[in-house]
């Protein structure tokens, strides 16, 4: 019997590594909905404060939340559960928690340039609530550490343990990346349904690969680590490719953008930074570009890392010679 009970603990892990809590992370093995939606309202209050509270921006909050109703009017079977927050924090990001509660950073809206992106980011985080992905990956965590707990009475489990280990994280990140890809499609969806342009999609993800570029020459220059979430995301130029093909079927690529409300809206929206000597604040500023004006004199106002890089990345722009008088543009200033 102890025999046995010491390769049960090996080929419990086993199954784990091998796909065995497929099960438990498709069919919620450790939460119902209703489980889901007491376990968002109980870790609600943190995760508004790790995201840094809600925007003090009341107008700008109702414009963001209004369009995030529709997107789950359209979408989810019980869209009058979702709460959608919009958070205080600069982070390129937003993330869903069970039970429909939705966070969108204040600095991800600040990277997208029309109401049509807008829709498509907020509808891939109503994809991921109504396809229950964060539930699923807590029951996939809670069944690998339950694995690898049981796994540790085998010795030959505990010397093998910091690579399977390992492997287990591994594939809890591919188990993400899948997640993204599911809740792009409804992402991918969401503008059509709102009489957006259904390439929104593309130009969202679009902007992601500007802001991975851009940050990725500011981390030469400093020497940080890529944030975890922009890690576990899948390439963001080979979702553009599957939205733009999608968009193409569907059809809607001549749908209004929406682009002067959304400008309009953000006007102003403050940005606050941590730094060694506490938080400073940067501001989106959209400017209409004067004749004379270019985007390297415009870049001189920009109070960010490679300021002509910035201006171009957060505009959606490939080349400096893009900016052309009359344009509206986004500049991210320190008043």
């Amino acid at each position: 019997m102890i025999g046995k009970k010491l390769l049960l603990g090996g080929a419990f892990a086993a199954v784990l590594l091998g796909g065995g809590s497929v099960w438990a992370q498709n069919y919620g093995m450790f939460m119902n909905p209703l489980e889901e939606r007491a376990y968002g309202v109980r870790a609600h209050p943190a995760a508004l404060a790790e995201a840094g509270g809600a925007y003090p921006d009341a107008k700008l909050t109702a414009y963001v939340v209004a369009v995030s109703k529709r997107i789950a009017q359209g979408a989810a079977k019980h869209p009058d559960q979702f709460v959608f927050n919009v958070t205080n924090d600069p982070d390129v990001n937003a993330f869903t928690n069970p039970g429909g509660f939705v966070y969108i950073n204040i600095g991800m809206i600040a990277w997208v340039n029309d109401e049509a992106e807008l829709a498509a980011l907020i509808g891939h985080e109503v994809g991921h609530a109504i396809n229950r992905h964060a539930a699923k990956k807590i029951a996939r965590r809670n069944v690998s550490k339950a694995g690898y707990k049981l796994g540790m009475i085998s010795r030959r489990f505990r010397e093998q343990a910091p690579e399977i280990k390992e492997a287990l994280m591994l594939k809890n990140i591919a188990y993400s990346q899948d997640a993204e890809l599911e809740a792009d499609q409804v992402g991918f969806a969401a503008d059509g349904k709102l009489g957006l342009d259904t390439l929104g999609a593309a130009r969202m993800l679009y902007q992601l690969q500007k802001q991975r570029d851009w940050y990725a020459s500011f981390v030469k220059q400093t020497g940080d680590e890529t944030p975890p979430y922009l890690q576990s995301h899948p390439q963001p130029l080979d979702r553009v490719k599957r939205a733009v093909e999608l968009a193409q079927q569907q059809g809607g690529t001549n749908l209004p953008r929406n682009r002067d409300r959304f400008l309009d809206t953000i006007n102003g929206l403050r940005l606050p930074y941590k730094s060694d000597k506490g938080t400073v604040y940067r501001y989106v500023r959209v400017v209409t570009v004067k004749p004379g004006e270019t985007a390297q004199t415009l870049a001189k106002r920009v109070s960010m890392a490679s300021p002509l890089a910035h201006l171009l990345a957060i505009n959606g722009l490939d080349s400096p010679d893009q900016v052309k008088p009359g344009m509206r543009i986004k500049l991210v200033t320190a008043s």
